[in-house]
């Protein structure tokens, strides 16, 4: 049996927080950050659970005020031993639901370049780059900002 996906709860962010320290190391949301954002956007959180109790996966989803409707996916993040399996997919067609539930007509993910991984899972969802920023997160922080559309015309959500 695969892992089941489901909200991630304020117990989660332990493990959350250390996944995403593995992952992204200097460029990893803080603990404390991770807090804030579950008290700001927790039901837009998700993560793969192994049925364990190990979280092998995660996606953390937020809403933006305005009148955009635009929705945000903030982190993506999926164990090395749990890639290629599609759970990437999972997780960021999770996360597209919940924010269309939620109002989305649009979700948007920044990625580095150079983060082919993330660049596929994405583009496989149906993103595609508005536009580039070569200093997103500051002088040197290079990203790409993705956009999916979530309007009834676009179909899938």
């Amino acid at each position: 049996m695969g892992p089941v996906l489901r909200t991630a709860q304020r117990a989660d962010l332990v493990q959350m927080a250390a996944l995403e320290a593995r992952l992204f190391g200097a460029s990893a949301y803080s603990s404390e950050a991770l807090r804030q954002l579950w008290d700001l956007f927790g039901p837009l959180h998700f993560v793969a659970d192994d049925g364990a109790g190990h979280t092998t996966g995660y996606v953390l989803g937020a809403l933006a005020l305005g009148p955009e409707g635009r929705g945000w996916i903030l982190a993506l993040g999926v164990v090395p031993e749990a890639r290629g399996q599609g759970l990437g997919a999972h997780l960021v067609a999770t996360a597209a639901r919940a924010l269309a539930a939620h109002g989305a007509r649009e979700v948007r993910a920044t990625v580095s370049p150079g983060n082919g991984a993330s660049r596929a899972v994405l583009a496989r969802a149906g993103f595609r780059a508005i536009d580039e920023d070569p200093h997103y997160f500051g002088p040197g922080a290079h990203r790409l900002v993705l956009a999916l559309s979530l309007s009834p015309e676009a179909g899938r959500w």
